[in-house]
């Protein structure tokens, strides 16, 4: 159990999570030019299990080391509005990052409304 609810969020920008510690496992072979794609932050709102499925799924069949795509899962934007300093950590990860992209984030979910 997390001492904080946005624990999670944050050990996912850190790439410091129980799945990225497993990535070894799957024997990918490391590519010398990775490529880079936009951010993805899947958003969950409610139980969300459909998302949270699509979400560790799409995680788990994407290649780790020929593309570079930073994907994050969030709850709804009223508990992630609570979870102090962390679009300052999004925005320190998006400059941190090589080249341009259009889009630089990109917004997936099956369960969040759009107002």
């Amino acid at each position: 159990m997390s001492e904080r609810e946005d624990e999670f969020g944050r050990c996912q920008l850190r790439k410091d999570t129980r799945i990225q510690d497993t990535v070894a496992q799957f024997g990918e072979y490391l590519s010398l030019t990775p490529g880079h794609t936009s951010l993805v932050l899947w958003v969950v709102e409610g139980e969300g299990f459909a998302d949270s499925l699509d979400f560790w799924n799409t995680r788990a069949l994407g290649p780790v080391d020929t593309i570079d795509m930073p994907m994050l899962l969030l709850p709804g934007a009223d508990a992630v509005e609570l979870w102090l300093g962390f679009p300052e950590q999004v925005a320190r990860l998006l400059g941190s990052r090589p080249g341009r992209f259009a889009p630089d984030v990109a917004l997936v979910s099956r369960s969040a409304s759009l107002g």
